[in-house]
């Protein structure tokens, strides 16, 4: 009558649990040596869980933070907080142009299997015109996703279609024209299935 009445696990008892951990990689016997058996049967209020099977995964050691003077990593900026809205210069005219490289093969013979596509492009241009203003005036930064030109009468904030290498591009200046020429070279991450 004052005896305790404990609750048997309805699948596996103790020893075949710890069996199946030691199997897994594990063992339980180190880390619930305070269990007692009785009849395969844990203690009432034990702390075994179903996270006590197999062994413990070591905890990943915190990254080191390498000293920088800079706020914010390059991925941490939000590419659509230009403040473009908010300038009140005017947008240059401009035209995105794609090249490809393209041989005799691809010319006469079409062996390639090359289309007009920008799928098949390797270079987007940007062409700006630029009226009055000098190669001096102009502050460009190109990101992978993201042209921005500033002169003292334009602004130009341009998402690209296609992510291109920021370090990979030039840019020219024709000051007969009044005309900015950015190439860039366009990132692929899928070429190998065009081949």
């Amino acid at each position: 009558a004052g005896s305790e009445t404990r609750i048997r696990p309805a699948g596996m008892s103790l020893g075949e649990l710890q069996a199946l951990s030691n199997l897994l990689g594990g063992s339980l016997q180190d880390e619930n040596a305070h269990l007692e058996l009785d009849d395969g049967a844990p203690a009432a209020g034990s702390s075994m869980t179903p996270g006590s099977i197999g062994s413990a995964v070591p905890k990943k050691a915190a990254a080191i933070a390498k000293p920088s003077k800079e706020i914010w990593d390059v991925d941490e900026v939000v590419e659509d907080d230009r403040g473009v809205e908010d300038d009140p210069r005017p947008e240059p005219e401009y035209e995105v142009l794609y090249k490809q490289a393209v041989s005799s093969e691809d010319m006469y013979l079409g062996m390639s299997g090359r289309d007009p596509s920008t799928h098949w492009c390797d270079d987007m241009i940007v062409r700006i015109k630029l009226p009055e203003q000098k190669l001096a005036d102009c502050d460009l930064d190109v990101t992978a996703k993201f042209l921005d030109l500033r002169t003292p009468k334009f602004r130009l904030g341009l998402h690209l279609q296609h992510p291109c290498d920021p370090d990979a591009g030039n840019a020219k200046f024709d000051s007969s024209k009044g005309e900015l020429t950015v190439t860039l070279k366009m990132n692929r991450e899928l070429d190998y299935l065009k081949n």
